[in-house]
């Protein structure tokens, strides 16, 4: 038998009693906010503290473990922030709240604002959709220019876009030129 400390975790709970046993569907023993609210800071005392979900959120769903899920089409850059509408050529934002390259598309995270093991390590802490997510919440990084490929099919992502986010514009077009017979048909 577990029992929950005297605090919430952050997201969609409070917790307004001490030494609550967790039920089944929740290991942690808080309570959860109403739909479309959360507690940012983990200090939520009763649902008077649950606040409004941030901008592009979907309000119609319980918080989880963030600040509401995103709304399809939208990403995040923090955890407990808002959401923002992706319609950039190229990527795709309607998988796990997250900015990803889309097939066809290649993208160089070689520029000074940029830093993908920062903005990799954030979204595999995003994946994380329970009480066990770290500290690692936010990216403050910049995002490169999706680009078209050359030759459709040439530069198919991984299966859940972010596995080759290292490779710069350069690798990817010349492992791309490899594949082009010399006359250029293929």
């Amino acid at each position: 038998m577990f029992f929950s400390f005297p605090f919430s975790s952050k997201g969609g709970f409070y917790q307004d009693e001490i030494g609550v046993i967790p039920k089944d569907d929740e290991p942690i023993g808080c309570k959860k906010c109403p739909p479309g609210k959360y507690v940012k800071n983990g200090t939520g005392k009763s649902e008077e503290d649950c606040l409004d979900c941030p901008a592009g959120t979907n309000t119609t769903l319980h918080a989880g473990y963030r600040a509401c899920f995103c709304k399809d089409n939208y990403a995040r850059t923090e955890r407990f922030g808002p959401c923002s509408i992706c319609n950039e050529k190229g990527i795709h934002c309607s998988w796990k709240e997250y900015r990803s390259i889309k097939p066809d598309f290649f993208w160089s995270w070689n520029f000074s604002k940029a830093n993908v093991t920062n903005y990799r390590k954030f979204v595999e802490n995003l994946k994380t959709e329970n009480w066990m997510f770290d500290s690692f919440t936010q990216y403050d990084g910049g995002f490169p220019r999706a680009f078209q490929c050359p030759k459709e099919k040439s530069c198919v992502p991984t299966r859940d876009h972010i596995k080759n986010l290292h490779n710069s514009a350069l690798e990817v077009l010349g492992d791309i030129m490899q594949n082009i017979p010399c006359n250029g048909m293929g």
